[in-house]
């Protein structure tokens, strides 16, 4: 069997053994027509926390010049860092009058401006992340934890926006995501967060492979194809990642480094992305390899060539955490 995936911009064909199970698990289409251009809220918040992860620069100062409040933080749990993406992000954001959000000390200033604001209103994009994917309560408190607030003192209103396949922002969805959640396990999980820009970077796209692991069955293979035009991210999320959290710090980067090891320690990580092999396999313990068939082949030989295959050609979307 067949299957192109996303990879930067453009897609990769992967070859599956004639004798493979293969379920493609790519998230429905948005039904466009529940979408609003402008949130509807019971109240007026005085703080907003936009999410801008996988949004694009572009989209970045229509999104926030919808939203309701004069005081609004944009949030990013990989971007905003990088050299490249991430300077477009900050920028776009400064110049529609929001206060960027990014590494652990504007992290931590952010958790002291909100004690005691009263009414928050979290704005995130309808993707899988370390912290998407959730119901609004639990995404609440993941967020809000991961930034240190005693978040019980809040009111918290959850909005959901949309993103096309190129980041761009579409709307405001209606209709709470469905959450799915896996009935198998499988022996080979190959996932893509979906192409540019959402494999810009490796530490976005391991977030998607992150949301996606749970579907891979102990000892068996999970593949991340990205593209990564920028490279890794940023120099602060590749130092989080490899000191990983035993400074006790809770900013997100260590928020993903302990889901990395511990996923790591379960399943087998495989990548094409085509990164400095001192950075990924070296320092990080992902196999790293050429072509996305040698994943396959892996697979196979730790199980046969009838392996059950997952393959998701545009992220872990809509899939529940665990």
């Amino acid at each position: 069997m067949e299957v192109w995936v996303p990879w930067g911009e453009t897609e990769l064909l992967v070859e599956l053994p004639s004798e493979a199970l293969v379920d493609l698990l790519d998230p429905s289409e948005p039904d466009l027509s529940s979408l609003h251009r402008d949130p509807v809220l019971e109240r007026e918040p005085s703080v907003v926390l936009v999410d801008v992860t996988f949004a694009s620069p572009s989209s970045v100062g229509e999104l926030i010049g919808r939203l309701p409040s004069g005081t609004t933080y944009a949030v990013s749990w990989a971007d905003l860092e990088s050299p490249h993406s991430g300077a477009e992000l900050r920028r776009a954001v400064e110049e529609k009058g929001a206060i960027p959000v990014g590494d652990v000390s504007e992290l931590r200033a952010l958790g002291e401006r909100l004690a005691g604001k009263g009414e928050v209103l979290l704005v995130v994009p309808e993707v899988s992340s370390v912290l998407h994917a959730l119901d609004d309560r639990s995404l609440a408190e993941v967020f809000f934890r991961t930034l240190g607030v005693p978040h019980e003192a809040l009111k918290v209103q959850v909005q959901r926006y949309l993103l096309d396949a190129r980041g761009m922002f579409l709307g405001f969805s209606e209709h709470r995501p469905a959450v799915q959640r896996p009935e198998r396990r499988y022996d080979l999980v190959i996932c893509s967060p979906g192409g540019f820009p959402f494999d810009r970077t490796f530490v976005g796209s391991l977030m998607v492979a992150l949301s996606a692991s749970d579907l891979a069955g102990d000892g068996r293979v999970l593949g991340l194809v990205c593209g990564c035009g920028e490279g890794f991210g940023s120099s602060t999320a590749l130092e989080r990642m490899v000191v990983g959290s035993r400074d006790g710090t809770g900013d997100a980067y260590s928020l993903l480094a302990k889901r990395f090891r511990d996923e790591r320690s379960r399943v087998r990580l495989f990548t094409n992305a085509p990164l400095p092999r001192a950075i990924v396999q070296d320092l990080l313990g992902i196999r790293q390899v050429p072509k996305v068939d040698d994943m396959v082949h892996a697979a196979t030989r730790f199980v046969g060539r009838e392996v059950r295959v997952a393959v998701m050609r545009r992220g872990a979307l809509g899939f529940q955490q665990v």
